[in-house]
């Protein structure tokens, strides 16, 4: 199956699912809304002009241009499934499409900041109700999409995110002496800002105080945080497991009694 993912370029959440369908032996594509990272699969870049920086607003009409120039990439490649991602930004560039078999999936603002702007929330109601399958990450996003008036039979709700109760099933235990185990498993880019956890790790190592961090996850930035750890000593502080399976994780979390969350704040804002 040919499957094309389209968002903004420097969508964070989009590689995960880019990866799975690719390892599941499909044939994928990414398709660019604004300036893209590389990535393991083609990358059709729908923006055009000098690069810049999605979360300005004075950009966001680009957004639209660039959804032109997506409808004629579609075209030619023509896809067996469109999977958009961020409802009023790849969902939007979606609805000009209007490829048959397009799912969209919300992950979150896209959909609670938006449902508040009556101009939205029209829309909103209007990129959903083409789309063929909605995929949203929460059940508080199920529920608002199905207060917009969206059939409850075109909605799925899977979260790709961290299970809290299977973390907490299996974390380290704290008996004495007490060693901080410490995982984060967000992807190394600049948006995580693992910069500032590995300089609090400097500091645990300059005032003794015993700990573990794990790394799990890839990403552009991994080699600088590699380095980093290398330079400053903590080599065997610190384990970098790269890319691993969902399945893989919690038998590095049940080695750890605290989770990093690095908070994204501003992906792509409505």
């Amino acid at each position: 199956m040919k499957i094309c993912f389209l968002s903004a370029g420097t969508f964070t959440h989009i590689q995960p699912y880019i990866d799975y369908f690719k390892e599941q032996g499909h044939e994928v594509h990414f398709i660019a809304l604004s300036p893209s990272p590389e990535r393991n699969v083609p990358v059709h870049n729908a923006w055009e002009g000098k690069e810049y920086d999605v979360r300005e607003k004075s950009n966001k009409y680009k957004y639209i241009k660039a959804a032109f120039r997506a409808r004629k990439i579609i075209k030619g490649l023509q896809p067996d499934i469109i999977h958009a991602h961020y409802v009023t930004s790849g969902g939007l560039a979606a609805y000009i499409i209007h490829h048959p078999h397009t799912i969209v999936t919300a992950h979150g603002s896209d959909i609670n900041a938006s449902v508040k702007s009556p101009v939205w929330r029209f829309l909103l109601k209007r990129i959903l109700g083409r789309a063929a399958a909605i995929n949203v990450v929460s059940r508080e996003l199920y529920d608002k999409v199905l207060q917009l008036g969206i059939p409850a039979h075109k909605l799925h709700n899977f979260n790709v995110g961290i299970n809290y109760e299977t973390f907490f099933q299996h974390h380290a235990s704290h008996a004495a002496p007490y060693t901080l185990k410490m995982v984060c498993n967000r992807r190394f880019e600049p948006v995580y800002d693992h910069m500032t956890i590995l300089k609090a790790l400097v500091l645990l190592k300059e005032k003794n105080v015993p700990f573990e961090m794990h790394f799990v996850g890839g990403g552009p930035l991994q080699e600088a945080a590699e380095k980093f750890v290398q330079e400053n000593g903590l080599d065997k502080y610190v384990t970098f497991y790269g890319q691993v399976q969902n399945s893989v994780q919690p038998g590095v979390f049940e080695k750890c009694n605290i989770y990093i969350y690095r908070p994204l704040y501003q992906t792509v804002p409505a």
